[in-house]
């Protein structure tokens, strides 16, 4: 597999040498970050529904041939970066990359997706309690508080509204990231 990126990795990063861009790639924590280059598109945004070669392994030092462009960090359970070009004048690149656990992004997708459920169930046990009149009257005319269903009803809506939080902020944080140095400065 090593020999193979390798080899993909001298075909698409290359000695062309002169006015070629430079980069070199970090990476934090212990998982394997490759660099891909998108070789094929076939109309998806998500760089994963694209065809893409590796370029590089972190931390790895390569030279980027025809301007650089559709360029992406990823990685064996890792979500993908954003998808990003190459300034064809710029000479040394630096990127750091912060790679993030697909499992994140999982956990994100459950969690806002039962917080939804609860939420919307709150709010049609909240609706159904107020077509109902409410507070249930007794014969006698004495208010009789239907306290099991107004405490699901609460319940379920403010454990849906945090769970729902929650999940959005795990997939606001699960995609791979990462910041360029360009020529000695950030752009």
């Amino acid at each position: 597999m090593q020999a193979l990126a390798v080899a993909i990795s001298l075909l698409l990063a290359a000695p062309s040498g002169a006015g070629s861009p430079r980069l070199e790639v970090r990476a934090e924590g212990n998982d394997d970050v490759f660099l891909y280059r998108i070789v094929e598109s076939r109309g998806f945004a998500y760089p994963y529904h694209n065809g893409y070669a590796v370029v590089c392994k972190a931390p790895c030092r390569v030279l980027v041939k025809r301007g650089g462009e559709g360029l992406f960090f990823g990685g064996p359970n890792l979500t993908a970066s954003t998808v990003f070009s190459i300034d064809p004048g710029s000479r040394e690149n630096t990127f750091s990359v912060m790679p993030r656990q697909k499992r994140r992004r999982a956990a994100g997708i459950a969690t806002t997706a039962v917080g939804t459920g609860m939420l919307a169930t709150g709010i049609m046990l909240g609706i159904a309690l107020g077509a109902s009149g409410g507070p249930v009257r007794a014969w006698g005319g004495e208010p009789k508080q239907e306290r099991g269903v107004l405490g699901a009803t609460l319940g379920l809506s403010i454990g849906g509204v945090a769970m729902l939080v929650t999940g959005i902020a795990l997939l606001m944080h699960s995609r791979t990231t990462f910041t360029h140095d360009r020529d000695g400065r950030s752009p």
